[in-house]
This record gives C-alpha cells, structure tokens and sequence, in this order.
C-alpha cells in the first residue's frame, strides 16, 4: 500500500516530533514506507535457494474520509476504543482471543512487523535490536541492554528465552512450538535461535508474533494472580491504569518507556504514544457496537460488513459524512472442505462426487450471503487470498471451479447416484456463517439432486467436531496465513504433523505430501503452482472467497489511522485540533 508519512508524537522524557508511516487511501504498494531497511539485520549468509516471498499488491481501502481541522500538535487525552470479547485479559499469558487486544500495547515482542506479509527484512527491532541469519535455520538476536519494564525491573536474555517458552507451554505462541527447534543463550544479551523449517517468513512471523510478549521472569513469578491483572509489569509503552473483569481496561501512556532512541522510536508504531489513555469497553453485539458510535459513546469501533453501509457509500466508496473508515486487505479466506477420510465419509471417497459438489456451489453468491460486498470481499480463483505474498498474477483471472450446475450433475451421475440417493452433513459455525449461507449452500446442491444434514454448532463445539472424522462430510470454514505467505498456508492445512488425522480435512495423499514436501524445501513460482494445481485436480478443497477483517470505523475528527497490517495502532493515530473523546 502506498504509504503518507504524517507528523506523529512521540512520548518519552519529552516530546518528540516525528513521522507516522501511515496507510493512505488507496491499495498501491509502495516501497518508500521507510521501514525496508529497518531491522538493522546483518545477513552473515542466506543458507538457501532463492525464494518468492515479494508481496503481492494488498486489497484493501485504508484510511478514508474527511476531516476538518488541523492536525494537533500534542498528546490528545483520550481514546475510547471496542472489543468484541468480555474476557478482557491484560497479563501477558493467556490464550489469545478478542479479549487480549489490549495486551498489544502493553507488552514488546522481539520485532514489530510493519505489514502483514512482511520477511525478515522489513522486522523493526522492538525489544530485539538486530539479528544476524547464519544458514537458513538458525539465528543469532541481540536484544537491547538497557531494557526495563514498567516496574524497574531489567531484561536479559534469559527472560526472552523463558517468555518464549512460557508463551508456548500454555499455548498461546502456538506457532513457536512448531517452528523453533532450540533457543541457546550466548550470554546476557545475545542467543541463538534454531527453526524445524525455512519456509518464507518463517523467521519474521516467529518474532512478530502476536502471541509473543517479553516480560520479566522474577516478577511474574512472584506478582499475585491481582497483580499481573491490575498492575502487570509492562514491557511496552502503555501500563494498566483500570481493569474490570467482564467489562474493560483502561490503559496509560508510560511516560518512562525505556526505549527513548528516536532513531529505533520513529518506525517502531506499537511504540508511539499520541494518546494518553486509551479505554477498551466490551460490548459484544455488533449492533450495539454501531448504537455506541452513533451515539458518541466510544470513538472507534470495529464494525461487521453487513454494518458497514450505515458508515460507507458504497455507490461512491466513501464515508458517510461524519466518519473515517478502515478496510483491512483481504486476508481471511473461506472453504468449503471435503472430509477425505474415505473410511468416514462417501465424499473422500469419490473424485466425482467432489467435482460434482464443487461445480455446483456458486462462491458468489455464498460471499453475497455472509453479508459481504466487492469491497470487502472477493471471490476467490484459487486456495489463495491475492493478499498473501507468493500468490500467483496467473491465478487472478482464470475460471477457478465456475458455477456450473449441468456439469455437476454430470459429475454425479459419473459418481454413481441419481438425484435424491445422497445425503451429505454440512458443518459450520453459528458464529462464522449465518442461516442464508446454510441455505444457499443446501438450495445449491439440492437442485442437482444432493440432499443436506444441516449440522450447526456454536463455535467451541465447532473447534471439536471439525477434527471428528465421523460427523461431517463438508465443512465450512475461514483461514489464514500467519506469516502472510501462500506457503505457511499449504503447510498448517496440509502437513499431517500438525494433525491427529491427516490434514486440515483429513487427507492423507502422499502426492500431496510430496508436493508439500518440495515447496518446504524450496519455494519457487512452479512449485506453489505445482501444489496448487493437484489440489483443483484432487478437488481436495474448495476457495469460495477471501474476506477482511471486521471494518474499523472512527469519527472523522480522526485525520489518519495508525494501521500495522489488519491491526489498529489508536496510540499511532493522527488526531485534528478539535478531536474530543466521547471519554471526556
């Protein structure tokens, strides 16, 4: 994305100008973000063939709308901001979901990634101040050697090494466990990181990663469960000022931050303090969420796409008057799966009984139903989201499972049934996919003669049946990609040791492994193609449409959004000189 570089406040002992690489209101990708050469990494070798790990042009409409006013010229007082979730946890350890927004502010990981698809060459140092890459598995970080958190307390290296493996041991930092083979201290401020695997950006989403926090050891340790909720020792630039359990938190720009080196402070967003207080409130219905900005009660809110038009014209691609509007790029991608477990299910048995199903389903028409629209959602010509860096200009247009019901009624009849014979269990989420996606999905199919089992469960019961063999046979679900790359993706679905079961949906096809195998190994353009194309040839599983996140609406006395990737950064924000907080 094209990127402004917009006057910013920095908070530490004074204040101090500087510049906000913020989004702009269009989707060009640029490379004057000033933030490609700012990992400060020395590359002693790169231990591996060359690699497709260029982004691809992001969608996304970032940042738009009118303002009035100049751009203030210091810290505003106050920023009232919603979370999705009542289970508002501000400690540095616990299992990540809407509740742990806050915890970005509060706590450093080793490196910041300014983007989402971002490789090692873009890492920002964060709590680490460099690494250097030895072969294509392992690393050497330094991390800063005047760190200390809110409370006094200083950081070594072996509170990263143990935050690390603490994060990991209660499975917060699940893609730690799986992709870093040994972490050995060399001495107070240096170790040596080793991966299972070199895939792209492995070593960037590893210490990125939004799930990883440093903090100190000894006080975790010996803080009371009260303390690490309403007092916790912060590594970042933000401490908690208020924490109500089931209802918000309230948190305050720590004026002492031990990062004051404005070289390191001017890229590094999660840092930046243009705000003094930022308040998180719960409310949990997306519709109230809409009341609440309507009404003044909170500033910013994260609003579903099926909201949205109360904020956004979509007849001109502009805010209504009166706000400014976040559309994240396109990251989340939806499936249909076939359950390929052959002994559980008709469907992982019959090639074209699959390619009748695929054929018959319209994607379109099933994005239109989940409440989306062409500028928050597109449909899908391959596995891949065009988001994710490694995806392929010869996808974007190609007839990708088209919606064809004469030809899935020929696939039918060459899988051997007649119309009305097959009854098949679609399985989903309630929270994922309303009703009317449910019923294109079993009107669809029902007009080439295959019956439905609707089975739908609220979420926590979805995350158990959809790793059950035995109770579905098509399932619908969203992904992504952690490290923003098409072959992390291939591999989290695909990779039986990630599974019980074989893959994602049960597949176990040692063709597929081998392909897998070969983009692990080295990940060229004809490999990802390679891939790609047995799985369509399999018909192993369906892209319907990639989607963004939850829309981030403001009132328009916000001049620019801080973004980092499909995150919010309100302490990065650019505020107008007659910005008032609804919190004051």
């Amino acid at each position: 994305m094209k990127s402004k570089k917009l006057l910013a406040l920095l908070v530490t002992t004074a204040m101090i100008g500087s510049f906000l690489a913020g989004c702009g209101g269009n989707a060009e990708s640029s490379d004057d973000s000033g933030n490609s050469d700012s990992a400060i990494a020395e590359t002693s070798s790169s231990g591996s063939s060359e690699t497709t790990t260029e982004k691809v042009v992001n969608t996304g409409i970032r940042s738009i709308g009118e303002n009035g006013g100049s751009q203030m010229d210091h810290q505003v007082d106050k920023i009232v901001m919603t979370a999705t979730s009542t289970s508002i946890n501000v400690g540095p350890f616990a299992p990540s979901s809407p509740g742990t927004v806050v915890k970005d502010h509060l706590y450093g990981n080793l490196f910041y990634i300014p983007d989402f698809g971002s490789s090692e060459e873009d890492l920002v140092p964060y709590i680490a101040k460099s690494f250097t890459k030895i072969d294509s598995k392992t690393y050497d970080i330094e991390i800063f050697d005047y760190i200390k958190d809110s409370q006094g307390n200083s950081i070594t290296i072996d509170d990263v090494i143990w935050s690390i493996n603490k994060s990991i041991e209660i499975g917060q930092f699940v893609d730690g466990g799986s992709g870093i083979a040994s972490l050995d201290k060399i001495d107070d401020y240096h170790m040596t990181m080793k991966l299972n695997f070199d895939s792209p950006n492995t070593f960037s989403n590893l210490v990125g990663n939004d799930r990883l926090y440093i903090i100190n050891q000894e006080w975790w340790e010996n803080a009371t469960d009260a303390e690490k909720q309403e007092n916790p020792a912060t590594t970042g630039p933000y401490t908690v000022k208020e924490f109500i359990s089931g209802s918000g938190a309230t948190i305050v720009a720590n004026d002492n931050f031990w990062q004051t080196d404005e070289e390191y402070l001017k890229n590094l967003l999660p840092a930046y303090r243009n705000v003094k207080e930022i308040t998180y409130t719960a409310i949990t219905e997306a519709s109230m969420r809409v009341i609440a900005l309507e009404n003044n009660e909170v500033d910013g809110a994260n609003i579903s796409a099926t909201d949205l038009d109360t904020f956004f014209d979509y007849e001109t691609m502009q805010p209504k008057d009166g706000w400014i509007v976040d559309i994240a790029p396109t990251t989340y991608a939806h499936y249909l799966f076939p359950n390929m477990d052959a002994e559980n299910s008709v469907v992982g048995a019959n090639l074209e009984l699959r390619k009748a199903i695929f054929y018959a389903l319209d994607s379109e028409q099933i994005m239109i139903a989940s409440g989306y629209n062409e500028a928050t959602a597109k449909k899908l010509t391959a596995l891949a989201s065009e988001a994710w860096a490694g995806y392929q200009d010869e996808w974007l247009n190609r007839d990708y499972w088209p919606y064809d019901p004469e030809k899935a009624v020929e696939c039918l009849n060459n899988a051997g049934y007649k119309s009305g014979e097959l009854t098949v269990r679609l399985l989903s989420s309630s929270s994922l996919y309303n009703d009317s996606v449910r019923s294109v999905i079993i009107s669809q199919l029902g007009a080439i003669g295959i019956n439905v089992e609707n089975v739908t469960v609220e979420q926590a019961l979805f995350s158990t049946y959809k790793n059950d063999p035995t109770i579905w046979d098509l399932m619908i679900d969203v992904k992504s990609t952690g490290t923003g790359h098409v072959v992390s993706y291939y591999d989290y679905n695909f990779n039986g040791a990630n599974y019980q079961n074989g893959g994602v949906n049960f597949c176990k096809d040692e063709e597929l492994y081998a392909r897998l195998d070969a983009i692990l190994q080295e990940p060229s353009d004809e490999n990802i193609k390679s891939i790609e194309q047995y799985i369509e040839e399999q018909a192993i599983m369906y892209g319907l449409f990639s989607s963004a996140p939850p829309c981030w609406v403001y009132k328009s006395d916000i001049i620019e959004i801080g973004t980092s990737g499909v995150k919010q950064e309100p302490a990065a924000h650019v505020f107008s000189d007659n910005y008032k907080s609804a919190g004051n």
